[in-house]
C-alpha cells in the first residue's frame, strides 16, 4: 500500500486582472476568481469547461457543451444555504475566444445579475474579452463587478 500524501492545491494560474467599472471584487470574491480561473484554465486543453460559476470557493457548476446561459439557468437552484436573496454571492467565471459564438456581454451580464452572482471574470483572447471591457456601465447599473484577466505573470488574483 501506497503512503498517504497530504494535498496540495495547485498553484495560481497567473493573471493580470483589471477592474471594468466602478465595482471591484471584495477578498472573497478575488478567491472566488482565483478558483475559477484555474478551473477554466485547466480544462481548456479537453475543449470543454468554458465557463464556471464559484461561489464562497466551491465551484457550483462548469460549463459544458450547454452554453453558458443555459448553466447559468441550471447553478440557479443551487444556491448555497445561509445566502439571503438580498446579498449577492458568487462569480461567473468566463474563458473566451474570439471564435466561439457566445452571446453578447449584455446578456451574460444580465443574466449573471438575475442569479444573485456578485461579479462576471472574463480571461481569453483580447479580441473577444475587449467586448466586456466596454461593459463597465452596464456593470455598474445591475449592481455586478466586473473583471478582465489577462494571461500574465502576475501571479494570482489581487
Amino acid at each position: 500500500m501506497l503512503p498517504a500524501r497530504p494535498y496540495q492545491a495547485p498553484a495560481p494560474v497567473p493573471h493580470t486582472v483589471v477592474t471594468v467599472g466602478a465595482r471591484t471584487p471584495v477578498a472573497r470574491d478575488r478567491i472566488d476568481i482565483e478558483r475559477g480561473l484555474l478551473a477554466v484554465t485547466r480544462l481548456a486543453p479537453l475543449g470543454t469547461g468554458k465557463g464556471a460559476v464559484v461561489s464562497r470557493a466551491y465551484v457550483l457548476g462548469l460549463e459544458a457543451e450547454e452554453g453558458v446561459r443555459a448553466m447559468l439557468a441550471r447553478i440557479g437552484a443551487l444556491r448555497q444555504w445561509g445566502l439571503g436573496k438580498r446579498r449577492r454571492a458568487g462569480v461567473l467565471v468566463r474563458r473566451l475566444a474570439a471564435s466561439d459564438a457566445a452571446p453578447a456581454p449584455d446578456v451574460v451580464l444580465r443574466d449573471a445579475a438575475a442569479q444573485g452572482l456578485a461579479g462576471v471574470a472574463v480571461t481569453g483572447d483580447a479580441a473577444a474579452v475587449a467586448a466586456y471591457a466596454r461593459a463597465g456601465a452596464l456593470a455598474d447599473q445591475l449592481g455586478l463587478f466586473l473583471v478582465t484577466c489577462a494571461a500574465g505573470e502576475a501571479g494570482g488574483v489581487r
